[in-house]
């Protein structure tokens, strides 16, 4: 699984020249690296996500999430590597040095139950090795164009002014300045007119049982004019926003600060799709040593750093970032009627005592929403959690169909109507030209990515048992006899005339779907 930093580089040329995908990793030293071509990508010990694309498929919800306690180490032993670190700086050896630190953290939850859990755009889970769930690009490519994203400034939004205190910090406004023009000349060794996109765009991470987070990022672009990937990436490591400035002195400094290699925590990984490249820092990182677990993270020290408030900092990173479960109902509202409510009430009673079983919540009235939209056709939208989060009501037209692309997912699961859609939008990336798809778990039909499925034949509908989500439409359809239950395989779907899509807006006779010969089936 690992090999030498050098080796991946040169695997990682002769595919980038050649335009075929592969993944990887390397670590803060450049001593080893993880490299996966395409056919690899189903490696059981490692997982990533990387942007829009990922080698799993995500979870829409949990009963449980999984909680940290950090035991951080002492303010005085942290206080020992700052000042060494701020010696350096107020000597002129470096202008900002991003100083880290170790913590031991427990949990009732294994590494991979924390990285089923966690939510970011960039993950990586090494299989009793560390979990990396990464807020920040490293570079991205689109177009002949590279991009990067440096992200320097944290502040917790616990206070009420916290958004604005970070915004006006001269110490963070410098410190992002310096990470500007470091990345800046990074980027001249692939590029050629490099600039500033945009600068100090604020992004808030969330996080579960603490307030959520603020970062600053900047956008900084070229025009790329080298042809290897170890000429585009190699000159920029150690990534500017988690080393510092001068590089080359300031990874020196940091070495003898830490006292400890970092290893893949700040390093990169990322993916090339055999176009573009997008890639991450390996930071808010957890790794596994001999059982027990260590989150590490930290900040940037300047001239005008305080010990106190960066040892603060650096323990506020410690989070997963997960939200909290948010469930849905979308019911019919059609000329002031309102449709199946009571399996509607009963869904959302059924899920509110599974996951929010200490809830008194109550299905809200809607009546006062039929009085309103007496005339049309609407969606009414109840999103909920151990509250009601938002209700809305809104046009609907059916969705317009032409082809079905069929998606054969191991770990499709989608058993509640969740708002998180992940495992249903990771399906949704694969369809291609296509218009929608056939999720298929271990060959068996199950549904597509927002509606049932039925498959008509001489006038008769017929839907698979291996249903993800049992729709309140499709149970009274087959309470009143016209859906027919029964297994459907992969290739049984050839023995049909048309998909028909159902759900609670949808009717069979809506006839929203597509006929079987507009089914892609590779």
């Amino acid at each position: 699984m690992f090999i030498s930093a050098q080796c991946a580089f040169e695997k990682a040329n002769k595919c980038f020249e050649k335009k075929r995908p592969f993944f990887f990793a390397f670590d803060y030293e450049l001593k080893n690296a993880i490299f996966l071509e395409e056919k690899d990508f189903e490696n059981p010990r490692v997982k990533f996500k990387v942007g829009k694309f990922s080698n799993y498929v995500p979870r829409a919800c949990h009963l449980k999430f999984p909680q940290i306690r950090p035991k951080p180490i002492s303010f005085k032993s942290y206080q020992k590597k700052f000042d060494a670190v701020k010696k350096s700086i107020m000597r002129g050896d470096s202008f900002l040095a991003n100083l880290t630190i170790k913590t031991p953290i427990f949990s009732e939850a294994s590494l991979r139950e924390i990285f089923e859990s966690a939510q970011a755009k960039y993950i990586l889970f090494v299989s009793g090795k560390f979990l990396s769930f990464s807020p920040e690009t490293f570079v991205k490519t689109n177009d002949g164009k590279i991009f990067s994203n440096p992200m320097k400034g944290t502040a917790s939004l616990s206070e009420k002014n916290s958004a604005k205190n970070l915004e006006n910090s001269e110490k963070e406004i410098r410190e992002h300045n310096t990470i500007v023009d470091l990345i800046r000349n990074d980027l001249n060794f692939a590029a050629t007119g490099v600039r500033l996109n945009k600068f100090r765009y604020a992004e808030e991470i969330k996080r579960l049982g603490a307030p959520n987070l603020l970062q600053t990022s900047s956008e900084i672009c070229g025009n790329i004019c080298k042809k290897k990937f170890s000429e585009i990436i190699k000159p920029m490591l150690p990534a500017g926003s988690i080393s510092g400035a001068p590089k080359t002195k300031t990874v020196e400094i940091l070495k003898k600060a830490e006292g400890e290699n970092r290893n893949f925590y700040t390093g990169i990984f990322g993916m090339f799709d055999g176009e573009n490249l997008d890639s991450a820092v390996a930071i808010r990182f957890i790794e596994q040593e001999k059982g027990k677990l260590f989150f590490r993270s930290g900040g940037g020290i300047t001239s005008q750093s305080s010990a106190k408030s960066e040892y603060e900092e650096a323990i506020e990173k410690i989070y997963i970032p997960c939200e909290k479960n948010v469930f849905l109902e979308t019911i019919k509202l059609k000329d002031g009627e309102i449709f199946n409510l009571e399996a509607h009430r009963k869904r959302f009673q059924k899920t509110l005592a599974k996951f929010y079983p200490e809830s008194d919540l109550k299905f809200p009235n809607l009546q006062k929403l039929s009085d309103e939209n007496p005339c049309g056709l609407f969606k009414i939208r109840v999103l909920y959690s151990d509250k009601i989060e938002k209700i809305e009501v809104l046009p609907y037209s059916p969705q317009k169909i032409s082809s079905l692309k069929i998606v054969n997912l191991k770990g499709a699961k989608y058993s509640h109507k969740s708002a998180n859609r992940a495992p249903l939008d990771f399906a949704l990336s694969q369809k291609g030209a296509a218009s929608d798809v056939i999720i298929c778990k271990n060959g068996k039909v199950c549904d597509s990515s927002y509606a049932n499925i039925a498959f008509k034949k001489n006038g008769k509908l017929y839907t698979p048992k291996t249903f993800l989500l049992n729709g309140t439409k499709r149970q009274k359809l087959i309470k009143d006899g016209i859906l027919e239950v029964r297994d459907i395989s992969i290739p049984d779907i050839k023995n049909y005339e048309r998909a028909v899509f159902i759900n609670s807006m949808l009717d069979p006779h809506d006839d929203v779907g597509a006929n079987v010969e507009n089914i892609i089936f590779d």
